[in-house]
């Protein structure tokens, strides 16, 4: 087979990916994956001007190496991170924080530093399954070690501002007489405040430097072993634009000042009592609670619940300790809406018993055992009520149904018989 010629032979243009058109270089920016657009604005000054002013900086994803066990490595990929945080001049509305080690947990710090005041929307991980033992003196030592790279300014950053967070968070499970006591005594306070884990000043943290949330979610993956509660009360700034909150998991609780909040979502085992019992000051115009997976829940937790929640309209709650006296509070609730009841029925008193006159309109009500007397003294007195939804075990007659159905006509009345 004869040879071509150079005329005939197709010649390919040759030249660096850095000349390549503005065009050609956005689709091949499009191709890479989150966590990669960063690196790329290093390449050069071009290539830096093209991402920062398209759309690929609305969002990236900056990946914390866990693999990186020598110190020397730890201090160049902090660096790293801060030199990749500083280049985003973009005000981020948006933030999901996963911590999992000492080092994503300083990352995680110097993002919030540096987008925290624009935030509008917040989802934090706190996975504690991966982590050290994360009481606050081991996390000073791990944190010095860490920050000896950076700038002087930051190497005391939690060294400053721990004081500033003792005086602002105050223990909810403490008796104002022994707060009273602690405070006097600097001693057992500074005993006290030392074993506070890593999240608690996180959290106030967050409080203080995010004040233009309005959406939080916290979610804290614990160690099986680990199954103390905490609930703090911060009482520093308020967070005055937060409308939305949610709490999953169980342990550490840290409740902010929110005028504004209408939404709370709880899952997870709380202190109880004394977690309720913040919500005088804390949540004035609370619409919306949901409480699942709590079995601290109980009726002095309704009651505080009604007591200082006036505004609700919405109230979710799953519990197996709820009992008749219980559903007697729900008379203070006089904007309630929606009401969704789930016993679990693992107390023998904790059935529903029938709810006084309610502005009630949508009612949902699962229980092991449910007789048709109380489902026809709920729809007597609950004139407001359009629709009832049941889930029992018990099993009503079609004929009982109907006529419950037409003692309300203007009441959707929805029967699930649940098979165990």
């Amino acid at each position: 087979m004869p040879k071509r010629t150079h005329a005939q032979r197709k010649v390919y243009p040759k030249c660096s990916i850095t000349q390549l058109p503005d065009k050609l270089l956005m689709c091949i920016f499009r191709q890479l994956p989150r966590y990669a657009i960063l690196p790329a604005t290093e390449v050069c000054t071009r290539w830096f001007a093209l991402i920062s002013s398209s759309d690929l900086l609305h969002g990236f994803t900056l990946r914390v190496d866990l693999a990186l066990l020598q110190l020397q490595d730890e201090h160049n990929s902090v660096l790293e991170y801060e030199y990749f945080l500083n280049r985003s001049v973009r005000p981020y509305r948006k933030m999901q924080v996963v911590i999992r080690d000492h080092r994503s947990f300083v990352v995680a710090v110097m993002a919030l530093r540096r987008f925290g005041p624009h935030l509008t929307d917040l989802s934090l991980t706190l996975d504690h399954r991966c982590v050290y033992p994360s009481y606050m003196q081991l996390h000073f030592t791990r944190m010095k070690d860490i920050e000896m790279g950076l700038e002087e300014h930051q190497q005391m950053l939690w060294e400053q501002e721990i004081e500033s967070y003792d005086r602002c968070l105050v223990l909810i499970a403490l008796s104002k007489e022994k707060l009273k006591a602690l405070k006097r005594q600097s001693n057992l306070w500074q005993d006290e405040a030392k074993y506070r884990r890593i999240e608690e000043v996180f959290l106030a943290f967050v409080y203080r430097q995010c004040l233009q949330l309005e959406r939080f979610h916290i979610k804290r993956i614990q160690n099986l072993r680990e199954t103390r509660t905490k609930t703090l009360h911060y009482v520093g700034v308020g967070m005055e634009r937060l409308q939305e909150m949610e709490l999953t998991g169980t342990g550490l609780i840290v409740l902010p000042d929110s005028f504004r909040l209408r939404k709370l979502t709880v899952q997870g085992v709380t202190t109880g009592h004394p977690f309720y019992g913040g919500f005088a000051g804390a949540f004035p115009l609370l619409a919306h609670l949901e409480i699942s997976d709590d079995m601290q829940f109980d009726n002095v937790c309704l009651w505080k619940i009604c007591k200082r929640c006036p505004s609700l309209e919405d109230l979710i709650f799953v519990s197996d300790r709820i009992t008749k006296e219980g559903f007697c509070y729900m008379h203070r609730l006089p904007r309630l809406r929606k009401l969704s009841i789930t016993l679990t029925g693992k107390h023998p008193d904790c059935q529903f018993e029938g709810c006084r006159a309610l502005p009630v309109e949508n009612l949902f009500v699962c229980c092991s055992e449910l007789r048709a007397e109380t489902i026809q003294a709920t729809l007597t007195q609950n004139e407001n009520m359009k629709e009832f939804v049941i889930r029992t075990k018990s099993c009503i007659e079609y004929s009982v149904l109907y006529r419950l159905q037409q003692l309300r006509p203007t009441c959707r009345l929805t029967y699930t018989q649940v098979v165990v």
